[in-house]
């Protein structure tokens, strides 16, 4: 049973990709740096896709097209490495930017 978003990434740690409708469950599988396919309940689903560069890899989870879910799925098994160096850089960089935007606040110490 999963209560936290420390649950979440560990059993995020057991997997290969991550297909997931919660947004907490995006943003733990994003900070283990595996790619997934999103089924989106809103636009801030989406906009996450699109900053780590999975923008193609959503559906709205009301209307699920699990013919193309089956084509996002093995187009992530099939370049697997590639989209998790994608993953990576773009929540690094993002989290780069976190911390500078934090410090220029003087909200962070070194």
């Amino acid at each position: 049973n999963m209560t936290s978003i420390h649950d979440a990434m560990a059993a995020i740690a057991e997997t290969d990709i991550v297909i997931a409708s919660r947004y907490h469950v995006q943003i733990a599988a994003l900070k283990m740096g595996r790619p997934l396919v999103s089924l989106s309940y809103g636009p801030k689903n989406d906009a996450l896709m699109a900053d780590v560069g999975l923008q193609g890899f959503s559906q709205d989870v009301d209307n699920v097209d699990f013919e193309l879910l089956t084509k996002q799925v093995s187009a992530i098994i099939t370049e697997r490495r590639r989209y998790e160096a994608i993953v990576r850089e773009k929540v690094g960089a993002m989290h780069a930017k976190l911390c500078e935007d934090l410090k220029q606040l003087d909200l962070m110490v070194d």
